[in-house]
């Protein structure tokens, strides 16, 4: 057939008709294939796989860190706090005033007993001396003559009386007498006026050798106050400042304030091992040797005092230190760390794992407290494993599974 008249496009047959609407049919069951297999597989595999690993984690058991409990033995050991100070310390005071003249030693020198440290010059003093020593020459030839005097009167004396008694009278006799003893008086006086010029000279030069200022003892200088032409007021100790301070560090006093739960299980003789931060790797051995008879009403504590040698001169007065005791002690409960401690419904716990691998929270009785570890009077059997560092509570009977503390 041929169209209408006048146009030349052929007519379209119905098989053509049909072929395009299958194409494109077929062009959309492509892309929703495609978009099935990269998309909506992916996303069905990856909630899968989500969901497999959430059962799992939900199967899987809680990991605790877990300690067994020690029994606790007769004999404790604690860790107290204590501090340092020099066996022997002197502040050293002028005793005699006047100006610095000479510094013989400085801060840090090591000095003996006895050695010259600062000379001090006493030109007022030494005025006084020179005074009193003329005093003693004075007084010496007042003795001499208060002697030639007496010596004179008492052979007039002898003479007198070896006359006949008509040619002398009593009189003249009893005369002679009395001139003696005042004579011999006057020499008792002259030797006493003499004692005391000696005397005051001599006090006069020991103040003068209270000038040249020595150790006391052996020792190290550790402070120096005055610089040479400095004026020095004497025995002004309340507000004067001190020409030098020593002290003697080959010896060590160690003050450790015990708690009262072991006031007094400690005793005079008891040995501790000492440690300082600054000196790793050092430890001082040393003993207790005297306690105070009294617990402090502010702290609670009771003073201990030991000495620790320091030969090497490695600690310094005014340090702070570490102290170790090994005290008796009543073998009682067992020890568990400090941390392992909860504290759930008011009450003191502990988290136990038991043998089948399930925790457990134990009401636990406390005896003594040293912060690293506890003593559980009641509640906990030696060797049951403890739980530490609980992050988060667990249901009582939850399977747990104990891992190695990493920070051991």
């Amino acid at each position: 057939m041929r169209g209408p008249a006048g146009h030349g496009v052929p007519p379209v047959g119905r098989g053509a008709r049909i072929v395009v609407p299958v194409s494109f049919a077929l062009l959309l069951v492509a892309f929703g294939a495609a978009v099935v297999f990269f998309g909506v597989i992916p996303r069905v595999q990856a909630k899968a796989a989500l969901d497999q690993r959430t059962a799992e984690r939900l199967l899987e058991k809680p990991r605790l860190s877990a300690v067994p409990a020690v029994s606790a033995g007769a004999d404790e050991k604690i860790d107290l706090p204590a501090r340092l100070q020099a066996l022997v310390a002197a502040a050293i005071f002028p005793r005699e005033g006047g100006y610095v003249k000479e510094i013989r030693a400085d801060i840090g020198d090591k000095v003996t007993a006895g050695q010259v440290l600062a000379v001090i010059d006493t030109p007022v003093l030494d005025q006084q001396i020179l005074a009193v020593t003329a005093n003693v020459a004075t007084s010496i030839a007042k003795v001499k003559q208060a002697e030639a005097q007496a010596k004179s009167s008492d052979a007039t004396i002898r003479r007198l009386k070896s006359v006949d008694h008509g040619v002398v009278s009593q009189q003249s006799i009893d005369d002679a007498q009395g001139r003696a003893d005042v004579d011999t008086a006057a020499v008792v006086a002259a030797n006493a006026e003499l004692d005391a010029q000696k005397a005051n000279l001599e006090r006069l030069r020991q103040q003068k050798d209270l000038a040249t200022i020595v150790a006391p003892f052996a020792g190290e200088i550790g402070e120096r106050g005055y610089d040479v032409g400095d004026l020095v007021i004497a025995d002004k100790t309340d507000s004067n400042k001190p020409i030098y301070r020593l002290a003697d560090r080959a010896h060590m006093r160690v003050f450790i304030d015990l708690p009262q739960s072991a006031a007094v299980r400690v005793e005079p003789g008891h040995e501790i091992r000492l440690t300082v931060r600054e000196l790793p790797g050092r430890v001082f051995v040393g003993k207790i040797v005297r306690i105070s008879s009294a617990m402090d009403t502010a702290t609670r504590t009771r003073l201990a005092e030991a000495r620790v040698e320091n030969p090497e001169l490695e600690l310094l007065p005014g340090m702070f230190a570490d102290a170790s005791l090994t005290i008796p002690g009543a073998a009682r409960g067992v020890l568990v760390p400090g941390e392992a401690l909860l504290i759930r419904d008011g009450k003191a716990q502990i988290a136990v794992v038991s043998n089948d691998g399930k925790i457990e929270y134990r009401n636990v009785a406390i005896g003594r407290d040293s912060g690293a570890k506890i003593e559980i009077l009641e509640g906990i059997a030696p060797g049951e494993s403890v739980v530490i560092n609980l992050a988060r509570q667990l249901a009582p009977g939850t399977a747990v599974e104990i891992v190695e503390r990493l920070d051991k």
